[in-house]
């Protein structure tokens, strides 16, 4: 790079560009911004002169004093330009003054959030570039700070009451500021998303966002969603087949959002949210869940299980309760809960890949919620078999809440011989039974029914003798009845008026077989 070696002493230029702040001087900005940007260029590849510049107190406190000016705001444009080339200079430097100088690098965190707070707000067509990107530089310089911070203690550091309400105001306001859905609100979220990571990794700060300063987290949760579809995703032209990559933007929220729901105070934040008159926090916060829970496999913690489980067990169990109170019909209601349903249910099925969770699931004796809730889900009429109907499915509905809760059921009745007698015991055996029989309502159900039937009958002979009973109690065991209990690992023979089940063998764990005879009456 070729650098004018001549350049405007660097003291000297802030000293200048102070005075004409306080003269209301409208300043000549091109000689402003062609020095800033030699001392930003140097200070960026030059470690050696990036540390001499941070450890100059007379240049530390003469940066500070121009930000001081310009802390209040209402800056032309032109002068606004200035003092974002200043903060980008700024956050070159503050890793090492946050290393050597705490009380200095505390008074430009304090005045950086002070500014992103006024420069968030009066946006209009002239002034909104400026500002979202002098916002973004303030951002990056704060992260800056945070990361040399870390870097240089030796435990965890809990984080002041003053820094966490400096915080939480500068989301509330970034949070409010009325989207475009421009290249600069884009970048300014992920340095707001990459701060955020930081700051929630201290799950005090988490706990407190969370709960204390609620309307916080709701707002910037509603921004969120809000921005997703157009920062989700990174651009670049793709075959429509292929899986879109996921942007800075998405997993850096999903980093936030991980801190969130592994928290202790998670389950409260979720009560909160679910009694909004607006829904869409909610219903942003279970679909993250149900992104993390299904694709995230390392990192969980068991402390971290226990928090996320802890809530959807809890959450799960208003949803059964408020379904079972709710009047009308059974499908207009479980209409009305369907997008909390599968994201709960969904999240709670892929975190029981982990047997640590099945284990802490069945402590908690969560099949008794799961069942009440299976029996309110069969109460939906059927809108006809599957394979009989005349026309074709909504494949707008692909929610399958029933074919999720069979799958939950498998997992908390594979090897649990307790478990499997409830499920018999509270007449939901049969439910399972029927629900091999698909409907256009749950197009995809039978597979997960088939291997629930087989989890139920895994060495139980109540249950066996459960479904060799079918023929007695009135229940034909016709030739799908057949195919259905092959499918699940039984041979059906009818000998005699008898109905035979023979296990075959390999097919049950340990490969026991057992003939089981019932009379018809």
């Amino acid at each position: 790079m070729d650098m004018n070696l001549d350049a405007e002493d660097l003291f000297s230029l802030l000293t200048r560009y102070q005075a004409s702040l306080q003269n209301d001087e409208e300043p000549d900005i091109s000689a402003y911004l062609g020095n800033l940007s030699f001392w930003i260029q140097i200070s960026a590849k030059d470690e050696n002169i990036r540390a001499k510049l941070a450890q100059n107190e007379s240049l530390v406190t003469q940066i500070r004093q121009v930000l001081v000016l310009a802390e209040a705001g209402g800056l032309t444009v032109s002068r606004l330009r200035v003092v974002r080339g200043i903060i980008i200079l700024l956050r070159n430097l503050i890793p090492v003054i946050a290393l050597h100088n705490k009380p200095a690098t505390e008074k430009f965190e304090h005045m950086l959030w002070q500014m992103i707070v006024v420069n968030s707000q009066n946006l209009n067509d002239d002034n909104r570039q400026i500002k979202l990107r002098t916002v973004t530089a303030c951002i990056q310089c704060l992260c800056n700070a945070k990361t040399a911070q870390t870097y240089n203690q030796t435990e965890v550091k809990s984080i002041s009451e003053q820094e966490k309400l400096l915080t939480i105001g500068g989301i509330e306001a970034i949070s409010n500021i009325s989207p475009q859905h421009s290249k600069d609100e884009e970048e300014l979220w992920i340095g707001l998303l990459t701060l955020l990571a930081k700051c929630t990794s201290s799950d005090e700060f988490t706990a407190d966002w969370i709960s204390t300063y609620y309307e916080s987290f709701r707002e910037f949760t509603t921004a969120f969603k809000a921005l997703y579809h157009d920062f989700g995703w990174k651009d670049g032209e793709t075959d429509s087949d292929d899986i879109p990559e996921a942007s800075s933007f998405t997993l850096l929220g999903l980093h936030v959002f991980l801190n969130v729901i592994t928290n202790a105070r998670c389950y409260s934040l979720i009560g909160r949210l679910n009694q909004e008159t607006k829904l869409d926090p909610l219903v942003e916060l279970l679909r993250v869940t149900q992104i993390l829970s299904e694709g995230k496999e390392e990192g969980w913690t068991e402390d971290r299980l226990i928090s996320v489980c802890s809530w959807l067990m809890e959450y799960t169990k208003s949803l059964s309760k408020n379904i079972g109170k709710g009047s009308g019909k059974i499908e207009e209601i479980l209409k009305q809960y369907e997008r909390r349903l599968t994201s709960t249910l969904d999240s709670i099925s892929s975190l029981m890949r982990f047997p640590f969770v099945v284990k802490l699931m069945n402590s908690y004796k969560f099949l008794d919620v799961v069942l009440d809730l299976f029996k309110l889900v069969c109460q939906r009429p059927k809108r006809g078999k599957f394979d009989e109907a005349t026309t074709g499915f909504d494949r707008e509905n692909k929610a399958g809440i029933k074919g999720i809760i069979i799958e939950i059921i498998s997992y908390l009745v594979s090897g649990n011989y307790a478990n499997q007698e409830e499920v018999r015991k509270q007449h939901c055996l049969e439910l399972v039974l029927d629900s091999s029989n698909l409907d256009l309502e749950e197009p995809f159900i039978r597979e997960r029914a088939i291997l629930c039937i087989r989890a139920l009958m895994d060495k139980n002979r109540g249950n066996q003798d459960f479904v060799a009973n079918l023929e007695v109690k009135g229940a034909k065991m016709d030739e799908k009845s057949r195919k259905i209990m092959e499918e699940c690992g039984y041979k059906v023979d009818i000998v005699d008026g008898k109905v035979k089940l023979t296990a075959m063998a390999g097919n049950l764990r340990g490969g026991n077989i057992e003939e089981l005879e019932e009379l018809s009456k």
